[in-house]
């Protein structure tokens, strides 16, 4: 009876075992996977994701982003932009996932 009852509770432990490598197995992504541009804007504005999607400026300045990196976001007064020029690496289809932080300083009244 002892040997079951402890054949039982090593039968469990392994199975706990198995299914808590599997979950943290399954939770790892590729970031990379399908990436198609990638601007950390460090100092620049460059693409990193290898795709060569850079940017063309309009007067878009570097500034401090909201950890106090200088030269790690870019400021907008209203008037200027940053385009990114049309590519065969940026025509996803109906599938994409974009993410940005935006500060809103103020409101153009307007005329």
């Amino acid at each position: 009876m002892k040997q079951n009852f402890t054949k039982a509770i090593l039968n469990t432990t392994l199975f706990i075992i198995l299914i808590v490598t599997s979950l943290h197995v399954s939770a790892q992504v590729n970031l990379s996977s399908g990436l198609v541009a990638y601007y950390p804007f460090s100092g620049n504005a460059n693409d990193f994701s290898g795709n060569k999607n850079n940017p063309i400026f309009n007067n878009a300045t570097l500034t401090t982003d909201r950890f106090g990196n200088a030269n790690s976001a870019y400021r907008f007064n209203g008037s200027n932009y940053i385009d990114i020029p049309n590519s065969a690496s940026l025509r996803m289809g109906t599938k994409a996932s974009i993410s940005f932080w935006v500060k809103i300083s103020g409101f153009n009244t307007g005329v």
